[in-house]
Formats: C-alpha cells, sequence, structure tokens
C-alpha cells in the first residue's frame, strides 16, 4: 500500500516537471499613418490595443498570442486591413500601419440638392 502511494506521488511530480511554459508571445510596435489617438488596433489572433501620441507621433505597441511561427498577422483599424506582419514568438518587431480614414461626401448627404 505504501509503494503503491509513493508511486502514485513519484508519478505526480513527474507530470508536473514536464509541463511546458506558456509561448513567449510576439511583440509588435510602429508609427500609424492618418492614424488618431484612441484608436482601437486588433488582429487576427489573440491581442489588442489602443493608439497613442509618442514624440507627436500616433503609434502602437502590442503582444500577439495564440499564433505559430512564421504566420502571418494582420493588423485592423475599425475593421479595415491597415498591415501585416509575421509571428515569430519571442521577438518585438516593427510594424507600421497606413490607415486610410472614410471619406464623407456631403453630395452624398444632400442628395436633394442638384
Amino acid at each position: 500500500m505504501i509503494k503503491k502511494m509513493l508511486f502514485i506521488i513519484l508519478i505526480s511530480f513527474v507530470l508536473v516537471a514536464y509541463e511546458m511554459p506558456p509561448e513567449l508571445p510576439s511583440s509588435f510596435y510602429g508609427q500609424v499613418e492618418d492614424g488618431r489617438v484612441g484608436q482601437l488596433v486588433t488582429t487576427n489572433f489573440k491581442g489588442s490595443a489602443r493608439t497613442f501620441l509618442f514624440e507627436g507621433k500616433v503609434v502602437y505597441a502590442l503582444n500577439v498570442n495564440g499564433g505559430s511561427d512564421n504566420a502571418v498577422v494582420m493588423f485592423y483599424i475599425n475593421g479595415q486591413n491597415v498591415g501585416t506582419g509575421v509571428y515569430h514568438a519571442g521577438t518585438n518587431q516593427n510594424a507600421n500601419l497606413v490607415y486610410k480614414p472614410p471619406v464623407f461626401y456631403w453630395r452624398s448627404f444632400f442628395w436633394w440638392w442638384k
């Protein structure tokens, strides 16, 4: 009986020892061309961040989790694809984004005006 309990305790320690640590995220940062402060930058993986002002430029910094190495990471602002990057666990990469704000046409607003 005691041998059986010792065996179970030993196996449980071995199983805990083989548990792997979590994978490091792939980090991205960069400037957002034509962006505004406070915009939400999202990805096709787990990860999102808000833009902020740094040295007079609108920038972002975020960690992306849940990808596999060499996977393409797509960045979105307001549902618009603004750039891409490549997922590499444990790295910090520069990826500048280009946001094209939607254009509002006054003529379409005043459709009845000729």
